[in-house]
């Protein structure tokens, strides 16, 4: 049966309206998207009635329940549904074994792996087993741009108009029926048009590659920790889920269901997620995934050359002018003792492989440094650092050490305050010299207890911000 009436969305999100059975599969959807704000309301009134028509409100639906909007099932993550992360788990729990590993059955190779080649606008990245899948004629049904019908009919395109959401639901000579979630992340994603990504970036976390070094690793304790040859020689794909790697098979098969895993591995296999073999096989995964050389700055691909065709935006809202840094002698004023600092917050420092917490930026080691996350991801700027002196004091500016490489500052702000949640007027904002050498940036003096440094951008374009030294300058 049809089911229409209101639904409650209590976030910011892309709506898509449709009508679906129960066993949630649509039946029929728009093609087009309505991004709605809280507190907004969205009905059909406007599109579905003749342009003359006055504007009235249905009183009709009154007494309709209001349904809550249920999470997808699977993991969550941030933006839209990925192919990579939420469908390329089950294919490597269910699939891989006769399709991409021990043989390739039918010609349809179902490995995670993606294509080998620098994206551009005419060709985004996908993976070996989105091209298996959307390339055989009658299995996927998409609605192509400009080539799909020009009016809806009900099942024309997404899961019920292919053959594998059938074949996956029913099952066959050859393929096992699926249980309900598993068949429902694929389900969900035939339902929007079998996207492959659920965002525009230009430096999607599914192009990240294998680090040789942290891949040999990887494959080392797989083959201790399980004693296998076999498992520790398959492809990586087959191993590791770059864009989510929470959902790697190599995590995920050994773990037991009641856990969350799949249960596939009984000898030396997981208990709970507390075990220390998957402790460290998790650590391990994360540091097998290269970091990404880019990231987007204000939606834009920040890269050298543009490929997204945007990057004016975010360039045009880079400070400009001379440096407002000088040589740390030119500093005014005097360090306040270190020993009396304390990270209030961070928005970001690295752990597990590599001790880059914020505390290493004031502990008198210019070899140690607070560095941002770099294991596992690789969050944008601005990063910020903020900063209890201990007491208050005239404030007259900092002095920072750079390291002469990743991380190092390019534009920042700093701010004063006695309140550290509320910082208010800006004392200083601009580019930092790009010499590699201490630095003071001097501002006039105000008095506070604590200060917010917030870099901006990095000297070479990366999503990092690494200090081996800081200290907070005071004119008393």
């Amino acid at each position: 049966p049809r089911r229409l009436g209101r639904v409650k969305k209590p976030w910011d999100c892309v709506y898509a309206p449709g009508i679906s059975r129960r066993g949630s599969m649509a039946v029929m959807g728009m093609r087009s998207f309505t991004y709605v704000h809280p507190g907004e309301t969205v009905s059909c009134v406007g599109c579905h009635a003749p342009p003359s028509a006055p504007l009235a409100r249905d009183r009709s639906l009154n007494n309709v329940t209001v349904h809550e909007l249920q999470p997808p099932v699977g993991p969550q993550y941030e933006g839209g549904l990925s192919f990579a992360r939420t469908v390329q788990p089950v294919l490597d729990r269910h699939c891989i074994n006769c399709h991409g590993l021990e043989q390739t059955a039918g010609g349809v190779n179902l490995l995670g792996t993606i294509e080998d080649r620098p994206a551009d606008a005419q060709h985004v990245l996908a993976s070996t087993a989105y091209n298996s899948l959307v390339s055989r004629d009658g299995l996927v049904a998409m609605a192509l741009r400009n080539e799909e019908a020009d009016s809806s009919t009900a099942k024309d395109y997404m899961s019920h108009a292919g053959r594998l959401a059938k074949m996956l639901l029913k099952g066959d000579a050859h393929h096992d029926k699926l249980d309900s979630e598993s068949l429902q992340r694929v389900v969900d994603w035939l339902d929007l048009n079998a996207q492959f990504f659920g965002d525009y970036s230009w430096n999607k976390v599914e192009w990240r590659r294998a680090d040789p070094e942290g891949e040999r690793a990887l494959r080392e304790f797989i083959r201790e920790e399980f004693g296998s040859d076999e498992l520790a020689e398959q492809p990586y794909a087959s191993l590791v889920n770059v864009g989510l790697p929470m959902e790697s098979r190599i995590l995920k098969m050994p773990l037991a269901t009641a856990a969350g895993g799949w249960g596939q591995v009984t000898r030396h296999g997981w208990q709970s997620t507390n075990d220390p073999g998957y402790q460290k096989m998790r650590q391990l995964v994360e540091q097998s995934i290269k970091p990404l050389a880019t990231h987007d700055i204000d939606g834009t691909c920040g890269q050298q050359p543009c490929v997204c065709g945007s990057c004016w935006v975010s360039q045009s809202r880079v400070p400009s002018g001379p440096p407002i840094s000088v040589d740390a002698a030119q500093a005014i004023g005097t360090p306040i003792p270190a020993e009396r600092y304390a990270v209030v917050r961070v928005d970001s420092e690295n752990v597990g492989n590599y001790n880059g917490r914020a505390v290493n930026a004031f502990d008198g080691d210019p070899t140690t440094m607070w560095h941002t996350q770099f294991t596992g991801a690789n969050p944008s700027h601005p990063h910020e650092l903020v900063i209890d002196l201990g007491a208050e004091y005239n404030v007259a500016g900092f002095r920072y050490l750079p390291r002469g490489g990743n991380g190092d500052i390019d534009n920042c702000e700093f701010y004063v305050s006695n309140d550290p949640q509320q910082f208010g007027e800006l004392q200083a904002k601009g580019a930092l010299q790009p010499h590699g050498l201490e630095q003071a940036v001097n501002i006039r003096p105000l008095r506070g207890r604590y200060v917010m440094l917030r870099a901006l951008s990095e000297v070479q374009g990366q999503p990092w911000t690494s200090i081996p030294e800081l200290r907070i300058l005071s004119q008393e």
